[in-house]
């Protein structure tokens, strides 16, 4: 890192043992209540990876960091039940952790964190965040996951680490 720029970090303002842990603190950007939930990227399925060096094949099984599925994935069911588990446990934790109350009504936005942008469309984005959206409704943040609790904000994209920000607003 260069003396004058700063690092595109997703994890500003916490401090590193709640980075450690997926804990994030409250911010209060405005009059109402805001808080920012980092949920890292998770190890995806064993995918086989073949490399040829010096005209020897190896072959390797790896996992590499992914995001929630989405419906483009064409996942089956019993492959797909457990990683969305995962993401709904997940974001019910760092809802937990950060302390936020029950809310009337919600204001949902998120930042997807990936290596390559430009490759996603705004719809399937938006789509993947559901596991997300429920495990609030798990961790108590609001009482169903409907249009009368939830109005969503933009989903964006940025270059860095693999995961997901979310900014849970109180709209009421």
């Amino acid at each position: 890192m260069t003396a004058g720029k700063a690092k595109n970090r997703p994890s500003a303002g916490r401090t590193e043992s709640q980075e450690a842990e997926g804990v994030s603190t409250a911010q209060s950007a405005s009059p109402c209540r805001a808080w920012r939930l980092w949920l890292p990227a998770m190890p995806g399925p064993p995918r086989k990876v073949v490399k040829t060096i010096d005209g020897v094949k190896f072959t390797a099984r790896v996992r590499r960091p992914e995001l929630p599925p989405s419906p483009n994935d064409r996942m089956h069911f019993r492959a797909k039940g457990p990683i969305v588990k995962a993401w709904r446990d997940a974001a019910r934790d760092a809802a937990k952790a950060a302390g936020i109350p029950n809310l009337a009504r919600i204001r949902f936005s998120a930042v997807i964190y990936r290596t390559r942008l430009g490759h996603a469309d705004e719809d399937n984005d938006r789509s993947r965040l559901k596991p997300a959206i429920d495990g609030l409704r798990d961790a108590g943040v609001i009482a169903n996951d409907t249009r009368g609790f939830i109005e969503h904000g933009p989903v964006t994209e940025e270059k860095g680490p693999v995961g997901v920000l979310l900014i849970v607003e109180d709209a009421a």
